[in-house]
């Protein structure tokens, strides 16, 4: 600040920062509240590739790059009182990426060698190519995208409210996507993504009925050498809304079941283990701060990946609404795993992804700026502040090679984060 102001210039400047923050979050907080989805059939296997559109953003001259960057970040411009240049980064290395206007990313993840691609709720697919956001494709209709995943640079997996989409083609730049028809009940919509593999890829959903007690059922699918099949014995009366794991520690899905005689809501996880085909149901501890027991098991799950091949963690509440994690740790590389419940405040707000590396460092994002750390013993919010105002947009999504180098995605706002970056 500039030292000649006097105590009533700095009080007006102080207070039409505050302005504009409550301004900027009570905006945020319209936004946020929205969020549709679909239950239509899948699209036909038949149905017309998509090619990539030639829509950029603007070129890398310094001058429009600086445009491109305020678009996205209006809160930049009054970031500084004084001659200061405006950061480009949190003091934690977190940096603010300029896209295309009007991009609810709903999921990122990247090929590892330098490619990002990014979704979102309006059939955008963005992509990065080290430089900056570009839009590869808007798709007809413009559905609602949910997940996305792939194993390589040239096999992409997009899943959302018209179903699953492959994205093939000789590089990353010129991926095509098609619509694949996946088996098994279309009217149950696919909701989560995951795999280990090209001919390893997982799809998960459900539905539940809108009466108590809420009957429910569910839908996984396959993908193996011998193409897209319905996974057999799996129990058919939960609807899924996770899949996860590693090799090692097998697959994971989690989803709802129907409402016991108290009108609890329960979540149930399932496991496959590494060479096995026979379903387990895991029993996840109570949280025992919820009386009656039963009220503490898990309820509503947000979230479940893995942290590292040994660590596991899920984010929700429980059926009795405490708020909450459920922690898995493996101390025979994922064969077992023993867990824990670790209560979250009871103000806190809405976590939708999880993502780590390490025991130690994994990172949980979600509702108006919550970006969580875990350092192996307590969870801690990040610093996000690049200009006077918070960040307070709602995040969905979370991808990196490593944790010096990951992305958080929401509500017009693609966050990468490069510690050491000014």
């Amino acid at each position: 600040m500039n030292p000649t102001l006097n105590g009533r210039s700095r009080s007006l400047l102080l207070s039409r920062s505050l302005v504009a923050s409550l301004v900027g979050l009570a905006a945020t907080c319209a936004i946020a509240v929205a969020c549709s989805s679909s239950d239509g059939p899948l699209a036909p296997a038949d149905a017309a590739p998509i090619a990539p559109q030639d829509a950029q953003l603007p070129s890398s001259d310094a001058a429009d790059a600086e445009d491109a960057a305020d678009t996205a970040r209006p809160d930049a411009r009054d970031a500084m009182v004084g001659d200061a240049a405006p950061r480009e980064c949190s003091a934690q290395g977190f940096c603010p990426t300029a896209l295309p206007p009007d991009q609810k990313l709903s999921g990122v993840w990247g090929d590892g060698t330098g490619s990002v691609w990014a979704i979102s709720e309006t059939g955008r697919v963005l992509r990065w190519d080290g430089r900056a956001w570009a839009l590869h494709v808007t798709l007809p209709g413009e559905p609602a995208l949910l997940k996305i995943w792939g194993s390589g640079p040239t096999d992409v997996w997009i899943l959302g409210a018209q179903g699953l989409l492959h994205g093939t083609g000789a590089s990353s730049s010129s991926l095509v996507f098609a619509p694949v028809d996946a088996p098994g009940d279309p009217t149950i919509p696919l909701t989560a993504l995951w795999g280990t593999g090209p001919q390893d890829v997982w799809a998960a959903g459900g539905t539940r009925g809108k009466s108590y007690p809420y009957p429910a059922t569910g839908r996984l699918v396959h993908l193996t050498s011998e193409g897209w099949q319905v996974v057999p014995d799996v129990p058919t009366d939960v609807a899924f809304r996770h899949v996860w794991g590693t090799p090692a520690a097998g697959t994971w899905v989690e989803g709802m079941v129907a409402a016991d005689t108290g009108g609890r809501a329960a979540a149930r996880v399932l496991r496959l283990a590494a060479g096995s085909s026979t379903w387990e149901v895991q029993t996840l501890p109570p949280d025992p701060g919820v009386s009656p027991a039963s009220s503490g098991i898990p309820g509503e799950l947000t979230a479940a990946a893995m942290g590292s091949a040994t660590s596991m963690w899920l984010v929700g509440q429980s059926a009795g609404g405490a708020l909450g994690y459920w922690h898995g740790t493996s101390a025979d590389a994922g064969r077992t795993f023993t867990w824990a419940f670790l209560p979250r405040p009871i103000w806190d707000l809405p976590l939708g992804a999880v993502w780590g590396t390490a025991p130690n460092d994994v990172w949980a994002a979600g509702d108006y700026g919550r970006l969580r750390h875990w350092d192996g013993t307590t969870w801690t919010q990040a610093a996000l502040m690049v200009t006077s105002a918070p960040i307070v947009r709602r995040f969905s999504g979370l991808w990196g090679a490593t944790s010096a180098d990951f992305w958080i995605v929401g509500d017009d706002i693609a966050i990468r984060r490069t510690p050491g970056k000014p």
